[in-house]
């Protein structure tokens, strides 16, 4: 019986372990500091590491700004109340995205990198 009890535990506590690390795995990209890439990185070493773009725009200049959605999760609003004292209504998720905003040269190096949450 005491082994049984054992066993089961130690089952427990390693599935407990590798649950908790699975939802620690964070999305490709978010938690790199694309700052210190800039100057040296380029476009197509980007898209090796992140996928293609979400959104790209080409400027006149030639130089590309992208858009690479690295993180979503959804955000819930505050519970509102109505004059309807039965339309009392929950707090409703929202989606909230992580977004790298890259900008690119003429000639694809990484020139400047902006994270934003919206």
């Amino acid at each position: 019986m005491k082994i049984n009890l054992a066993k089961t535990l130690v089952c427990m506590g390693v599935s407990g372990w590798v649950l908790l690390m699975a939802g620690c795995v964070s999305a490709p990209g978010s938690r790199v500091d694309w700052s210190q890439r800039v100057d040296f990185y380029t476009y197509k070493q980007v898209v090796d590491e992140l996928g293609e773009p979400a959104f790209a725009l080409k400027q006149p200049d030639n130089s590309v700004v992208a858009e690479w959605v690295v993180q979503k999760r959804p955000r819930l609003t505050g519970p509102r109340i109505s004059s309807n004292p039965d339309a009392f209504i929950h707090g409703q998720p929202v989606p909230e995205e992580e977004v790298l905003i890259m900008t690119f040269d003429a000639k694809g190096k990484l020139i400047d990198c902006k994270r934003v949450w919206r």
